[in-house]
Formats: C-alpha cells, structure tokens, sequence
C-alpha cells in the first residue's frame, strides 16, 4: 500500500511543483490549487 502511495506521489510531484509555480506567478491561492490537484 505504501510502495504504491510513494510511486503515485512520485509520478504526480512535478506536476504539482508547476501547478504550484503558475499559481505563484500568478498571484493567485496555492492551497485552492493543492486541494484542486487532489
């Protein structure tokens, strides 16, 4: 169960790292973009 959440969490993590930088740039609300990610 682990081994799989670890590789879910490593295929996803880039994209939340660009989800999180375009929310920055564009001022806007990076737990609203997290909980939309999720």
């Amino acid at each position: 169960m682990w081994n799989e959440i670890v590789v879910f969490l490593h295929n996803v993590k880039n994209e939340i790292m660009v989800i999180l930088l375009i929310f920055r740039v564009l001022d806007a609300d990076v737990p609203h973009g997290i909980f939309f990610v999720m």
